[in-house]
């Protein structure tokens, strides 16, 4: 995984992180926003309800004075409608009511009057509902819907101001209503702000605004009943304050760590990538003119640059040393690779000579008296081998060819390495050599046969002690075949000392020149070699 990939994974993971910081900072805000929102809904709740019990007072202080007033009493008494007309439409107006009844204590109507201003309210309730309510609360308050509108119901026992514990029993009863239009409703808002509407006992909250307080005050009938809500709205500096504070901090947040990501990517690329890539190409290119800007940093990069330089120098250094090292040891080679050609074809022509004239001469030693012209006849031969052999030295010395194949046949030149090589007693050879595949070999590989059969001739005369000996030379498929079959007393050649150079020196040619080499042998059977060789591919 490459550098570039692994910053980049590096910014994913601090961006993640950033996200997951900021949905942290989020989720943190909502919870703060809604313990604010819940405090400040409770605190609202509270406010309203106060609001309107305070709204209610005036309408409670009117039913509990007028319900203890001695003049009331006597009213009830004597049905005075005169008095009731002088005192009862004054009240409505102040206490902002819109119908007032007066019953006796059975509940039947006495009296009634109407704000003039304002639409008749529906019939209170009847006698037995109304003492129905009045023996469950006195003082009751209730709400009831009507053709015009939601009104308020209050209900108030009529007694003495003498019951001062008000245990008597009621006289009569006061039955007052109040309408909750819009004017109410204003007038609800006007202290804190905001709206009032009144909507259905089963209506779902509005959607909530941000900085919103929703306070539902629930309107039940006389039953308990809820038959209407009192929807109020307004909206809370604090949370509006709040919820701008968290979108700020939000912003400052974002943009900040917006902000530092871009400088890590820059900083990155500028201080690391950037360098990184350059050195990295610098590497790849082995060029060192890109690095020269950042050989001037005097920081850890411009010293990383320094390096990579001086390790390009050194480098140039040692390839010229290893190029100069390879020219040293290529020359050894050649030396030694020379070496072992010349030791190999002293080994198998200047010392195999040698050695034959060398036993030629103990033969002729043994004919001097009995058979002298047979002795001068082998004596010559020897003197001829060796002068042949004398010219073969001169030719290693000059760096010559080992062996020059004069113009004439290769089975007479096979010929001469027969009789040169053939032992005291002699043995009976058979040639056989297809001239025209001979020809199609070059010269080099024609000396090499000439080793070969040199070799195999010598081990013959010498190991083998072969009275017969058979050489053929003939085409097979794709190549060319040296066979030689002595009739000698063999070896076993996987248990055949092989100290000697004699098989190594065939098996070395044999390879030089793309051939195979077999051996056939058993101890008293004679010997069999097969070299096998390919044609060259311009003349198959």
């Amino acid at each position: 995984m490459s550098l570039r990939i692994r910053f980049t994974l590096l910014i994913f993971a601090l961006f993640g992180a950033l996200l997951f910081a900021v949905t942290l900072l989020h989720q943190a805000e909502q919870r703060e926003q809604t313990v604010a929102v819940t405090a400040a809904q409770a605190e609202a709740e509270q406010s309203w309800r106060h609001l309107i019990t305070l709204n209610g007072e005036s309408f409670d202080r009117f039913m509990r004075g007028y319900s203890w007033w001695d003049d009331m009493s006597t009213f009830i008494e004597a049905q005075d409608a005169a008095w009731a007309h002088t005192h009862l439409p004054r009240a409505l107006p102040f206490n902002e009511l819109s119908s007032v009844w007066v019953t006796d204590a059975a509940g039947k109507p006495i009296h009634q009057v109407t704000a003039s201003d304002d639409q008749p309210v529906s019939a209170m309730p009847s006698p037995e509902a109304l003492l129905e309510i009045g023996g469950r609360d006195p003082f009751a308050r209730w709400f009831e819907q009507t053709a015009s509108g939601i009104v308020e119901m209050r209900l108030a026992p009529i007694q003495p101001s003498s019951d001062r514990g008000r245990a008597t029993a009621p006289r009569g009863w006061l039955v007052a209503a109040r309408r909750w239009d819009q004017r109410q409703l204003a007038r609800l808002v006007s202290v804190f702000g905001g709206s009032a509407t009144l909507v259905g006992p089963h209506a779902t909250p509005s959607p909530q605004k941000r900085a919103m307080i929703q306070v539902d005050y629930p309107l039940a009938d006389a039953n308990g009943r809820t038959i209407a809500l009192l929807r109020i709205a307004r909206s809370s500096p604090y949370l509006e304050v709040f919820a701008e504070t968290d979108q700020t901090e939000a912003k400052i947040f974002i943009g900040f760590s917006i902000a530092f990501l871009a400088v890590v990517v820059l900083a990155l690329q500028r201080w690391i990538l950037g360098p990184l890539g350059t050195i990295n190409d610098s590497l790849r290119t082995r060029e060192t003119r890109d690095l020269q800007r950042l050989r001037q940093c005097p920081d850890e990069v411009g010293g990383i640059a320094q390096e990579v330089a001086r390790s390009f120098a050194r480098e140039q250094e040692l390839q010229h040393e290893v190029l100069h090292r390879k020219e040293i040891t290529e020359s050894l080679r050649q030396v030694i690779d020379e070496r072992i050609l010349l030791g190999r074809n002293l080994h198998d022509s200047v010392i195999q000579t040698i050695y034959a004239s060398g036993l030629g001469l103990a033969a002729t030693r043994s004919l001097l008296h009995t058979d002298p012209s047979e002795a001068e006849r082998r004596l010559l031969q020897v003197h001829g081998n060796l002068n042949e052999t004398i010219r073969e030295l001169r030719t290693y010395i000059t760096g010559l060819e080992p062996e020059s194949l004069p113009a004439v046949r290769f089975q007479e030149t096979m010929q001469n390495v027969v009789d040169a090589l053939q032992p005291p007693k002699g043995w009976a050879a058979n040639l056989d050599a297809d001239e025209a595949i001979v020809a199609r070999l070059p010269a080099e590989t024609r000396v090499q046969l000439l080793q070969i059969l040199r070799e195999a001739l010598s081990n013959a005369a010498r190991h083998g002690q072969a009275n017969s000996i058979r050489i053929t030379v003939a085409a097979v498929r794709n190549g060319v075949a040296l066979t030689i079959t002595d009739d000698g007393t063999g070896f076993a050649p996987n248990l055949h000392n092989l100290g000697g150079k004699g098989l190594s020196n065939m098996r070395a040619r044999a390879h030089d020149l793309g051939g195979k080499l077999d051996i056939i042998s058993d101890p008293g059977k004679g010997t069999s070699l097969l070299l096998t060789l390919p044609l060259p591919p311009s003349i198959k």
